[in-house]
């Protein structure tokens, strides 16, 4: 029997979060054959050594990549770059080494729905939010039924450890696109906008997986916020060029802008940069004069009670 589904797995340095991850992508109970492509790219921290144990445990399903040089550092898209051209599967679907499925109907509900849905290039579910830094998980969750390309470019509703999609558009994407030119902060996003543009997506309304967010607390970390606009500014960048290639740009452009300066305002207030946030609020063209009023109230009390 062929394989149906690749599952992509890319690791590196989660000897504390691996086996949980594996565990869940071989206990998948399916009608047909999936592969698990597994690449650890150079780990220091023996997780290689747990991938390995792995790979040997189940042979017919796993297909360890060992790197020896870590080829992130040397500018490699793991995904792009190593995993997706080794897929044999019509279908993919990812699940990083620090994050676990939990669901071992996950992905026969996935393929099921889009063998259904033709018109569909992807399909996602719920996830649970677990948040390393406390050991709990938070109330909310991550996925929520799609409601449309343009509101898509608003808020992106898919976990990307749910997601399981169509190799044929992932391969126009490729074509398309060439998402490495443009050095954008996040691989998953403009893929999943990509998707949005070629047919409804698929959403499930199932929890499947968690979710591992391992981000510091801000106030004991306000340096981060550098990183964070960088980071905030690509995914402007995502929205704008996909708004302009649908064909929204002009419908889009103002209430991105807004959202793009909401967006630094309170990051950088929740980083604890709160005069960085108030030079943004100074600069800010899009917001409401109700919105000001708002954002500067709250700065105001945040400076005078020294958080800054």
């Amino acid at each position: 029997m062929s394989v149906l589904v690749s599952v992509i797995c890319a690791t590196f340095n989660h000897k504390d979060f691996i086996r949980p991850c594996l565990d869940g992508l071989v206990m998948q109970e399916t009608t047909f054959e999936y592969e698990i492509l597994v690449n650890d790219d150079a780990s220091t921290d023996g997780t290689a050594a747990i991938v390995r144990e792995y790979a040997a445990r189940y042979p017919d399903k796993i297909k360890a990549v060992l790197q020896q040089e870590n080829q992130y550092s040397k500018g490699v898209e793991i995904s792009l770059g190593i995993l997706y051209p080794m897929a044999r599967g019509k279908y993919i679907a990812e699940c990083e080494g620090d994050d676990y499925w939990t669901h071992p109907g996950k992905l026969q509900m996935q393929v099921n729905y889009l063998e259904r849905h033709p018109e569909c290039p992807l399909c996602y579910t719920k996830a649970h939010l677990f948040d390393h830094p406390s050991g709990t998980f938070r109330q909310e969750h991550l996925g929520f039924p799609y409601k449309g390309f343009e509101a898509m470019l608003s808020i992106n509703p898919v976990p990307a450890m749910t997601a399981c999609f169509r190799r044929e558009a992932l391969e126009r994407y490729i074509q398309e696109v060439n998402p490495l030119s443009h050095h954008w902060a996040t691989a998953d996003y403009p893929k999943w906008l990509f998707f949005a543009q070629l047919g409804p997506l698929g959403f499930i309304d199932e929890f499947t997986g968690v979710y591992r967010d391992k981000s510091p607390a801000s106030i004991s970390n306000p340096r981060n916020f550098g990183k964070r606009y960088a980071f905030l500014e690509s995914v402007y960048d995502i929205k704008l060029f996909f708004a302009k290639r649908g064909g929204c740009y002009d419908k889009m452009a103002r209430l991105l802008q807004s959202e793009q300066e909401k967006a630094c305002i309170e990051e950088a207030t929740k980083y604890g940069s709160l005069w960085r946030a108030w030079g943004f609020l100074l600069k800010a063209r899009c917001l409401t004069r109700w919105e000001r009023t708002i954002y500067r109230r709250t700065l105001l009390k945040a400076m005078l009670h020294g958080t800054s």
